[in-house]
C-alpha cells in the first residue's frame, strides 16, 4: 500500500514538473489531457489490480444469518396472525352463539394468503350460510366448512 502511495505522489511530482515545461501553443492542450489520462490510470491501476482479490466470504456468513433471522421473524409474525385471527373468530362466533366450532388457519408461506377452516359438529344444526357470512364479513375470506362427529365422553 506504501509502494502506491508513493508511486502516485512521483507521478503527480512528474506530471507536476510536465506540465508546467509545455509551451503555452497547439500542444499544450493535448499535452495536458495525454498527462491528466496518465495521473487517472496511475490511481486507478492499483484498485483495478486487486479487485480480484477482494475475499466477500466473511459476509455471505452475516447474509445466511440474516436469512435464517428473517425467516424465523416471518414465521412468527404468521403464527401470531393465525392466533390473533383466530381469537377474533372465536369471539366472533360466541357472541352469535356458535360456541363449538373448531377454526383452524393457515397462512402460505408463499403466497402469504391465509385459508380459514371451520369444522362444524355434525350433530349441531347450525346455519352455514350465516358461519359463511361471519367469517366473510371479519377477514374477507370465505372459508371452507368442514363437518365432524364429536367424540362421546
Amino acid at each position: 500500500m506504501q509502494k502506491t502511495i508513493l508511486c502516485i505522489c512521483i507521478s503527480i511530482i512528474v506530471i507536476s514538473i510536465l506540465s508546467t515545461l509545455v509551451p503555452n501553443s497547439n500542444m499544450e492542450s493535448p499535452m495536458r489531457f495525454t498527462l491528466n489520462i496518465f495521473l487517472i490510470s496511475i490511481i486507478l491501476m492499483p484498485i483495478l489490480m486487486n479487485i480480484g482479490k477482494l475475499n466477500f466470504s466473511k459476509y455471505s456468513n452475516i447474509i445466511e444469518n440474516n436469512k435464517l433471522l428473517n425467516e424465523n421473524i416471518e414465521k412468527k409474525i404468521f403464527k401470531n396472525n393465525e392466533k390473533n385471527l383466530e381469537h377474533a373468530l372465536k369471539i366472533v362466533f360466541s357472541q352469535n352463539g356458535y360456541n363449538d366450532l373448531d377454526i383452524s388457519i393457515n397462512i402460505n408461506k408463499d403466497s402469504k394468503t391465509p385459508t380459514i377452516t371451520v369444522k362444524i359438529p355434525q350433530e349441531k344444526n347450525y346455519d352455514e350460510e350465516k358461519i359463511k357470512q361471519l367469517v366473510e364479513k371479519q377477514t374477507g375470506i370465505k372459508p371452507k366448512l368442514e363437518f365432524f362427529k364429536k367424540k362421546e365422553e
